[in-house]
């Protein structure tokens, strides 16, 4: 009898021993989902920009799961959005110890670092991301703008030209890639990686306008034009101060001032507060001949910047031209003053000097101008013909 007992304790010791295990087991599952369950509820507080809400369902995911890195992630986010970069840095760096081949956790660790000022850790986390991850073209950008950051100018743009060869279908590397041509003034690259960019793309009207930028500085004024031309008549867009008065390079490169002077003066009547606009137009007017024209516009830069450098010269050579002399004289002896290094001004006061009949001030400014300038060979010319003696 006493056997039986004893059995029958050891039985039911180990059912009781089996059944404490189960209900962990059981335990554990529940945690789990619903572990699971808060994240993706987190992930709805994010999408709608509430971030403490998201940051304590994270939270408090990972108390109940501590291998959930998905919560990691999703806290590393908020972190990131509410600029608690430190915090962040923190939390994905731990998610990449505990799973060191997801590329998330790097791309997203890179971010965290890169907005904390870590550019170097930055730039060795985008690495690891775009090695796990090949295809992820926003960590590749990401990684471009790092290295540009850096001073590695040269890197980042070969990095660009050689994720392009897996990536043909991203305007954003393609832009990238253009953006670093331009900034090593490779300008014929640059404007075709905008068109690339742009034919993807066509709906980012931006892509056109940096295009042409590139033609005009490559000097293809010509298909600069046809770009622009094109791309103001898009009823989708809306042609700014800047594009007009790129217009009006175009035209000006081209030869054609007067369609340059037209394109000024749109650029001016968007933006009448645009010193630059009115000066162009004035150099516009210059090249046309209309020197009456040229006094006005340039008096309009002059207007909203005193002694504009470019518009003072056109202001007062106009005056010369126009028979103004006095008030050339008077306005131009003031521009030397304001532009002491300017030869160009000399000449143009000693200009103003001789059509008064004053040949001693007139060779003192030339003087002068040959003085600050000794390339100048206007001033050498000038100076030679006031003193009656042949330029050399």
């Amino acid at each position: 009898m006493k056997r039986w007992i004893a059995i029958l304790v050891v039985v039911g010791t180990v059912a009781g021993c089996q059944t404490a295990a189960q209900k962990q087991d059981a335990y554990k599952q529940w945690y789990r989902a619903r572990s699971k369950v808060l994240v993706e509820l987190g992930r709805e507080h994010f999408k709608a920009g509430q971030l403490d809400q998201a940051s304590a369902r994270a939270q408090e995911a990972i108390k109940l799961n501590s291998d959930l890195d998905d919560a990691r992630l999703l806290l590393g986010k908020v972190y990131i959005e509410q600029e608690r970069f430190d915090q962040a840095v923190g939390v994905l760096t731990e998610a990449t110890v505990r799973q060191p081949a997801l590329p998330e956790a790097w791309y997203l660790l890179a971010v965290a670092q890169e907005r904390d000022s870590q550019l170097t850790a930055a730039l060795a986390s985008y690495n690891r991301a775009c090695e796990l991850e090949p295809a992820n073209a926003d960590a590749l950008i990401a990684r471009g703008e790092v290295m540009v950051t850096l001073g590695q100018i040269q890197e980042a743009r070969q990095a660009a030209q050689a994720a392009l060869k897996d990536h043909r279908q991203s305007p954003g590397l393609y832009e990238q890639a253009a953006r670093l041509a331009m900034m090593q003034e490779d300008y014929a690259a640059a404007a075709t990686n905008f068109q690339k960019a742009g034919d993807l793309d066509y709906t980012n009207l931006r892509y056109q306008e940096s295009q042409a930028l590139a033609l005009l500085l490559d000097g293809q004024s010509q298909q600069a034009c046809v770009v622009l031309e094109a791309l103001m008549r898009s009823p989708q867009y809306a042609p700014t101060t800047w594009t007009h008065n790129m217009l009006g390079d175009c035209y000006m490169a081209m030869g054609r001032p007067a369609d340059a002077h037209e394109a000024y003066g749109r650029a001016s009547d968007l933006n009448p507060g645009d010193p630059r606009s009115w000066c162009s137009a004035a150099r516009a007017a210059m090249e046309m001949g209309d020197f009456g024209r040229c006094v006005i516009d340039a008096g309009e830069a002059l207007r909203l910047e005193s002694y504009h450098p470019d518009a003072s010269m056109l202001y007062g050579y106009a005056l010369l031209r126009v028979g103004q002399d006095e008030q050339a004289l008077t306005f131009l002896r003031q521009a030397v003053l304001v532009h002491r290094d300017s030869g160009d001004l000399r000449c143009l006061l000693g200009r103003a000097y001789e059509a008064r009949g004053d040949r001693s001030k007139a060779m003192s400014c030339y003087n002068q101008a040959v003085e600050l300038e000794p390339a100048n060979n206007l001033a050498r010319q000038l100076l030679a013909s006031a003193a009656g003696a042949p330029a050399r």
